[in-house]
């Protein structure tokens, strides 16, 4: 329905779903962005339903589903689809929409967007800041399809997390991450904060290769962005730095 919208309103299709290539390096950024946000969505699901509990049935619902279901019918369905979809309108057509405003106040809008979307109130927190991650990663990337690639890979990591979750707090305990791994997946037990320190650090690290090897924008008269081009180095300094 997006695109078909888009389409009714003679929009650039190039520019308003920013179908444009990227660099390899975004790929190890995504990489570093994903490893660095797992574990403080986990801590930012935690810490909300301290205000707003998750209701019990529905997690048993979700998990009883995916593993009673078939796996690779729920990876398209869970994963495939909403990497597709969800990012075609959010950091597509949305972020599109937001063109007149500075590069972070799209990125905070558009996250916080995406989390009231899901309507998943005791949710809402770790969703809108999983948003506002892939926000900047499209943003600074300029590309939807590095925001396809992380969205694919979180949601697909999330689904074989409850499809295999024995074996996955026996693999995190295993490689000394913590005894209580299977309680950080149900909310019950909050992370350590050595390990929500390090995945901070590889947040940080992930966002400034990405920032580093951001795209230069160009805007139409009216202000909204129209094209990012990619930076060239233009004197001997930044080639010395490089």
């Amino acid at each position: 329905p997006v695109v078909l919208f888009a389409r009714y309103l003679k929009l650039d299709f190039r520019n308003t779903f920013r179908l444009r290539g990227f660099r390899p390096v975004h790929v190890l950024a995504l990489l570093l962005l994903f490893a660095g946000s797992f574990f403080l969505l986990l801590e930012l699901a935690i810490l909300q339903r301290h205000f707003i509990p998750a209701p019990v049935e529905v997690s048993e619902r979700v998990s009883t589903a995916v593993k009673r279901g078939d796996f690779w019918l729920a990876v398209l369905a869970i994963a495939v689809s909403p990497a597709i979809c969800e990012e075609i309108m959010f950091r597509g057509f949305v972020l599109a929409g937001l063109g007149k405003y500075s590069r972070w106040a799209r990125i905070l809008v558009n996250g916080v967007l995406f989390g009231l979307f899901h309507l998943l109130l005791f949710r809402i927190l770790p969703t809108a800041f999983l948003g506002i991650v892939i926000a900047f990663l499209v943003v600074y990337s300029g590309s939807i399809f590095p925001g396809m690639l992380f969205h694919l890979t979180n949601n697909f990591v999330g689904l074989a997390l409850i499809y295999y979750s024995r074996e996955s707090a026996a693999f995190f305990k295993e490689i000394g991450l913590g005894e209580n791994a299977a309680d950080w997946f149900e909310g019950k037990a909050h992370l350590p904060w050595a390990l929500l320190v390090a995945s901070a650090a590889i947040l940080l690290v992930g966002a400034a290769l990405i920032w580093r090897f951001r795209p230069r924008e160009k805007r139409s008269a009216a202000g909204e962005v129209v094209e990012s081009e990619p930076r060239h180095v233009s004197n001997e300094k930044e080639i010395q730095q490089t």
